[in-house]
């Protein structure tokens, strides 16, 4: 296994990570803001939430390295619980687009108006 604490300094990890927590999510409002197929937007938000854990799993590594501490503790106990409400909050959303599909034949977010009765 490789040690990479010798090699790469603790600010210019933060400065990766925060680089690619941003555009990872700058990519996933832009998703949001720009499509209107809900697979896509549902992909976006999926998007947003890995943003999310990748920052706290970085965070989390960086305040170990300069704590000295053993384990991520709180960092990788919130990221196990929002991976589990992303997987539910997913399905519910994907389950929800198929039922409307059956309905309107479309996953175009300005046909799903029309269920509105």
């Amino acid at each position: 296994m490789v040690d990479f604490s010798e090699t790469v300094s603790t600010s210019d990890f933060q400065l990766l990570i925060g680089f690619f927590v941003i555009s990872i999510f700058a990519m996933a409002l832009f998703i949001l803001i720009s499509q209107r197929n809900t697979i896509k937007m549902v992909i976006g938000t999926e998007m947003l939430s890995k943003s999310v854990i990748l920052y706290l799993i970085g965070t989390g590594f960086a305040q170990v390295k300069m704590n000295g501490a053993n384990g991520i503790g709180i960092a990788e106990a919130m990221v196990v619980m929002i991976v589990v409400i992303e997987a539910v909050v997913t399905a519910l959303a994907l389950s929800l687009i198929v039922k409307a599909h059956g309905h309107t034949l479309s996953v175009d977010l300005s046909t799903l108006r029309r269920l509105w009765g």
